[in-house]
């Protein structure tokens, strides 16, 4: 169970980091800060591939919001996966 736990976490870990690098924007010295409207779920768990997630007609369901900045944990405990 711990094992589960553990991948689990270094999974959304690794999504979070891929999501965060993915829509970091910058227009020349002007930078848009992407703070509301992020999405968290574990990798393993997701089924839809990578084409459509990062589609702008993505709805994410069953993914737990999340503001930037942010932990993974701060982020599950924020939406009561963890006490």
């Amino acid at each position: 169970m711990i094992q589960r736990n553990t991948n689990t976490f270094f999974c959304m870990l690794k999504l979070s980091v891929l999501l965060c690098s993915i829509f970091s924007v910058s227009i020349g010295a002007e930078k848009n800060f992407l703070k509301e409207n992020w999405f968290l779920q574990s990798s393993y768990l997701v089924e839809e591939d990578v084409g459509k997630i990062s589609s702008s007609g993505f709805k994410p369901v069953n993914w737990y919001p999340l503001s930037i900045p942010s932990t993974v944990l701060t982020a599950l405990v924020r939406n009561s996966v963890y006490p």
